[in-house]
């Protein structure tokens, strides 16, 4: 199924050239730099400072618990350390304004797991099905710019730039 999300929307000459880019990650001797080990510990660093974070909002253990078994936000609870590391070292230096186009990506994200709701049970689950993912999501956002409608437009452009970030700062982890 990775791969699979296919539209009839035309990429730009842009979209195209950073789709190539994407899987040329993987061709050769490119490889996830981190071992088991070392992607394990940095998801228990990850659950750590994301519990002492709510921890501040008021949450308990059971709290914590309940939303990792049970709550929504990109990258998922269960992706890799590193991939949620990425996402979280964007979230921290962002601007209000990224921040902004960074939820707006997530309920995007929430609409194409509606639209796919077996897919991210067949990724990957690793650096290499993240950047599956990230290819995918470029084509599925393609509806948002061959729509036409200006806001429409401009999502494509906000999903565009928060996939641009988040692609850079995974490929440090490569």
């Amino acid at each position: 199924m990775v791969n699979s999300i296919k539209n009839d929307y035309s990429k730009s000459i842009y979209q195209t050239q950073k789709n190539t880019e994407i899987r040329k990650l993987f061709v050769g001797e490119k490889k996830p730099k981190l071992s088991v080990e070392e992607e394990s510990k940095i998801s228990a660093e990850e659950d750590a400072i994301l519990y002492e974070k709510l921890k501040s909002y008021g949450y308990t253990k059971e709290m914590f618990d309940n939303l990792i078994k049970t709550g929504y936000t990109f990258p998922p609870h269960n992706a890799p350390g590193s991939v949620r590391r990425a996402w979280r070292q964007i979230w921290d230096s962002a601007s209000p304004e990224m921040k902004d186009k960074m939820r707006s990506f997530t309920s995007m994200f929430y609409g194409f797991e509606r639209d796919y709701p077996n897919y991210m049970s067949n990724i990957q689950n690793d650096i290499k099905g993240y950047f599956n993912l990230i290819e995918d999501l470029y084509s599925h956002i393609q509806q948002y710019n061959a729509d036409g409608d200006l806001q429409a437009q401009k999502q494509y452009r906000w999903y565009n730039e928060v996939l641009e970030l988040f692609t850079t700062e995974l490929e440090k982890f490569t």
